[in-house]
């Protein structure tokens, strides 16, 4: 009986072993994804900074600051933004927008749990319809 315990305690070691050699890579790219969407964030607002600081001088009549933000730094900070935003994968993890297909996938789960809410008898839905239609019927 022991020697079974120790085999399975040794088969659930070799388990959380590989599962941890398969985590590895994920947490990996995890954070590689994870640094080049704060790296875009940074620069999109350095950018936001920039345009806000040439609205500045534009007021200000500042021709000289002007074109060095607008044909300079500017130019400089959406190379690097499409640079980076080139470089996506196939397979991301992470993405800075959400797509058709992601808000279909929640808006299907939603349905899916409201309609198994209401159509099982022994929840909360199921019963609150049951009440209207009670309710309902009597008034």
């Amino acid at each position: 009986m022991f020697c079974l315990v120790l085999m399975f305690i040794r088969q659930v070691k070799k388990e959380l072993d590989d599962l941890r050699d398969k985590l590895q890579p994920l947490t990996m790219k995890y954070r590689k994804e994870k640094e080049r969407i704060d790296e875009i964030r940074k620069l999109k607002q350095r950018r936001e900074e920039l345009m806000f600081s040439l609205q500045e001088a534009e007021r200000r009549m500042d021709l000289a600051r002007v074109a060095d933000l607008k044909y300079g730094a500017l130019q400089e900070l959406d190379a690097a933004i499409s640079k980076l935003e080139g470089e996506t994968g196939e397979n991301l993890m992470l993405t800075e927008t959400v797509g058709p297909e992601q808000i279909a996938e929640v808006q299907y789960d939603c349905n899916y749990r409201i309609f198994q809410r209401t159509n099982n008898p022994d929840s909360l839905g199921g019963h609150l319809a049951e009440m209207v239609i009670f309710l309902v019927s009597r008034w």
